[in-house]
């Protein structure tokens, strides 16, 4: 089950295409992380621009969008290979909500890299290559969401709840996120968690994260 959170209310509408629009965020804490965990509520209509419609994104340095058939595709930039994984073809279902996790141990090692929908872990689509050589730096690049920076790849939907960890969630913390979205954001042993698009927390939490403020272009 899920939380009884009204995402309708608190998200925003990307339209797609290969001119869409894009949310840019900055923040010093947000330069070369790893470990680090991304969970996002998603509504997509289509794969988007280009069938490449990009949720997040740190230009070509770090992408999580469309690939495939309704498959993502998570990437990391390193100076000899890319890191990169894809999961296997329509594991994302259109016109519904519907939560993503990545996790990802900082390392160039495809192993340590792992893509859920709805807590539940993806297969993965033949071709995954590991990172090699240094990992290419992103500390001069803003985080966009919806989109690219050249605003080619448009998400085609709604996104909200975007949270970033500087670590990798276990299992039943990706779990507890994904039932109720204010879980994981009012844990007071923790304050290591950006947040954006989200929800007011309900009256009374302790809320431990640093809100992300988008600048639309």
């Amino acid at each position: 089950k899920t939380h009884s959170t009204n995402f309708d209310s608190y998200c925003v509408s990307f339209p797609g295409g290969t001119a869409g629009y894009s949310q840019a965020l900055n923040d010093i804490g947000l330069v070369d992380i790893g470990p680090m965990t991304i969970s996002v509520w998603i509504y997509p209509k289509s794969m988007g621009g280009s069938s490449l419609g990009t949720i997040y994104q740190k230009t070509n340095r770090m992408i999580l969008r469309f690939s495939g058939t309704n498959a993502l595709q998570f990437f990391v930039d390193y100076a000899t290979t890319n890191l990169s994984l894809v999961t296997v073809n329509e594991f994302v279902v259109l016109n519904v909500w519907q939560n993503i996790t990545v996790t990802w141990a900082g390392t160039g090692a495809s192993a340590n890299l792992h893509i859920y929908r709805n807590a539940v872990e993806a297969g993965y689509a033949p071709g995954t290559s590991e990172g090699t050589g240094a990992r290419v730096t992103d500390s001069t690049i803003a985080l966009r969401v919806g989109n690219i920076g050249s605003e080619q790849n448009g998400f085609d939907g709604l996104i909200t709840n975007l949270k970033i960890w500087k670590r990798v969630l276990v299992g039943r913390e990706i779990i507890k996120d994904y039932q109720d979205p204010y879980a994981m954001i009012n844990n007071p042993r923790r304050n290591d968690m950006y947040l954006w698009g989200a929800a007011p927390a309900p009256v009374g939490a302790v809320a431990r994260y640093r809100t992300l403020m988008g600048v639309g272009s």
